[in-house]
Order: structure tokens, then sequence, then C-alpha cells
């Protein structure tokens, strides 16, 4: 026999739109079935994310999994604009400089600016790369270019 904790959803808060990642996602879906974990969120909702709930499709609706992702994509999003991202992004440890370079270049892209089209744009784009490489050897040699 398997006992499942269940919690009643009057011990959960409302959702805040505003609050960050952790607090907005809080803890779980206290032992309810997919379809009932939507629904108990639903209820902690504000209404116009409830107008959008309400809009997305039946088979969405009724799976914790797809509505979570759903869910994340449209009120956990990063506050910082992609140009900001830019402005500010690192290589990852595990990232290769190539791999850096291609999320490099996909928000530079999403930010609107025209590195491919002004020379002086693409100059900066690539100094900026090499600036924020973590590979000091390939920092060197393309500095040195």
């Amino acid at each position: 026999m398997t006992i499942r904790p269940f919690v009643t959803a009057s011990s959960l808060d409302d959702f805040d739109e505003k609050a960050s990642l952790s607090n907005a996602l809080g803890g779980g879906s206290g032992g309810w079935s997919d379809k009932m974990t939507v629904y108990e969120l639903r209820l902690k909702l504000s209404s116009s994310a409830r107008n959008w709930c309400s809009q997305l499709s039946p088979h969405v609706r009724g799976d914790w999994t797809r509505f979570s992702k759903e869910f994340k994509v449209k009120y956990c999003k990063s506050q910082m604009s992609d140009s900001e991202k830019y402005c500010t992004m690192k290589q990852r440890k595990a990232e290769t400089p190539l791999d850096f370079l291609y999320r490099l270049n996909a928000v530079v892209d999403r930010a609107d600016i025209r590195y491919k089209k002004s020379e002086r744009h693409r100059e900066q784009h690539v100094k900026r790369f090499t600036y924020r490489l973590a590979d000091s050897q390939l920092k060197s040699i393309l500095k040195s270019q």
C-alpha cells in the first residue's frame, strides 16, 4: 500500500505573475491527478491568466506536463530584454567557443542588431564575442588579429 500525500487547495497561495520563478512555481502537485492539478492552479490565477488558460486546447488543459510547459513559456520569462542579454552574455563553463558564438548570434538576431549588414556592428559583435570568451588562449589569438 502506498500513501500519497494530499494538499488541500486552500493551503496554496494565489499566483503572483510578478513573483520570481521559484516563488511562482510553488512546490508540487499535492498528490493530485494532472487534470486536478491544472484545475486547482486555475483557481489561483488572475482573471487574465484564467482567460489565457481557457483558450488552450483541451488536451493541453488536461495534461499537467503540456500545461506547465505552455505556462512557463507565457508567464515565467526572463525580465531581461534581448539587448541586455546580448550585452551581458558570457561563455558557459561546459560550452565550446563555437556553441557560445551560435548562442550569441541567436540573441543578437532577437535583439534586432544588424551585425551582418553594418561593418561597425560586426566589429563590435566580434569584440564582444572575444571579450566574453572563457578560453584565454583563443581570446589572445583573436585580439591579436
